[in-house]
């Protein structure tokens, strides 16, 4: 009956250092392990890897309109086009506007006279039910004067779902930025009005910043394209993107962008009980922020470490199993040492040769 060599058998493995002098080898390992090191900085500071992101929920957005010390006469305003000069409540619609801002500029009026017996508000039979058709006085189409030396005040705020964050565009820094990336306006925390709760833009610079041009001609498809027929006249639509951010270094430093940009073709119109109004607008969309997170640092540390052992395992396959000199790579790298069980039996027996000599 055979005898079992549990040292064989449960032969512990450790492992060995070997300098493996090739260079083909060499350069396969270090070329990944720069690759690994480059990725790892690209997803831990280029990409803000250290930052757990979220998107930052809509806070309360309030806009409000207001006329300027002294309305100018544009040239638009003439006896065949004329023109009203009204006041803010009256231009923005509805007066009192959040997330949304629709500013009047063109209103046609129309005047309906009640059937006998008929009143539009009391109504009290379906007979007596208001219809738009039928007017007993029409004015011909009148722009708003100036629209454009308008100031708009938007006051607006962002929390966090995750966080406790929640703060006002007051006590923060931003700028209103055009399509092509150019600052058209700054807003400074410290040098902003502390009796105001917004920020005050102008509506030429809003316009000025989405790129557009109330005198130029409309493409929407309700326009009068035959005759040519103006922004001013048709609407518009104007998206303003509010883009929030913060520094890596400073955390706390939010700073915001107002992004406008007009949407080209789309027009925009009110029907008010009995007048009708063209104007431009303006959405507001949220993005997000970031805030550091240990966390989320370590799990991206743990995986660049995971990948440096990635490299050392592909030179390793490679070593060993697929170059042609691989036979003699496994006889550096691998070292079997004699079998134990008989190391000590030779001990043992120079020990009693040892004793009995003596």
């Amino acid at each position: 009956m055979a005898k079992w060599d549990w040292d064989e058998i449960l032969a512990y493995q450790t492992l060995k250092v070997v300098r493996v002098k090739d260079a083909r080898l060499g350069v396969i390992y270090y070329f990944l392990e720069i690759g690994i090191v480059v990725y790892i900085i690209v997803q831990l500071i280029l990409s803000q890897g250290y930052l757990e992101k979220e998107p930052p929920v809509p806070g309360a957005i309030r806009v409000s309109l207001r006329a300027p010390s002294q309305l100018q006469t544009p040239a638009y305003c003439n006896a065949q086009q004329p023109c009203l000069y009204w006041s803010g409540n009256q231009i923005l619609y509805p007066s009192d506007s959040s997330d949304s801002a629709f500013l009047t500029t063109r209103v046609i009026m129309s005047q309906y006279a009640p059937r006998p017996n008929c009143n539009f508000i009391l109504s009290t039979s379906p007979s007596c039910i208001y219809e738009a058709q039928n007017a007993t006085n029409v004015t011909s189409p009148m722009y708003i004067a100036d629209i454009e030396s308008y100031t708009l005040m938007i006051e607006h705020s962002i929390r966090g779902k995750a966080t406790s964050l929640g703060l006002r565009n007051g006590l923060l820094d931003g700028v209103l930025k055009s399509r092509n990336g150019t600052v058209i306006a700054t807003y400074k925390n410290s040098t902003n009005n502390p009796h105001v709760d917004g920020d005050i833009i102008t509506v030429g610079d809003l316009l000025m910043a989405s790129g557009t041009d109330l005198d130029s001609k409309s493409y929407a498809p309700g326009a009068d394209r035959a005759n040519n027929e103006t922004q001013r006249s048709a609407g518009i639509v104007i998206v303003i993107v509010i883009n929030y951010s913060n520094s890596p270094s400073n955390l706390d430093q939010i700073t915001y962008e107002y992004l406008p940009q007009m949407i080209v073709g789309n027009e925009y119109k009110v029907l008010e009980v009995d007048d009708t109004s063209s104007a431009n607008g303006a959405v507001t969309v949220l993005n997000r922020h970031g805030v550091f997170n240990f966390v989320s640092l370590l799990i991206n540390l743990i995986a660049g470490l995971a990948l440096m052992k990635v490299a050392t395992t592909i030179v390793e396959l490679l070593m060993l199993q697929l170059l042609p000199q691989r036979n003699h790579y496994k006889e550096s790298k691998f070292e079997h040492t004699e079998d134990f069980s008989n190391l000590r039996e030779q001990i043992k027996e120079q020990k009693r040769e040892t004793e009995g000599q003596a």
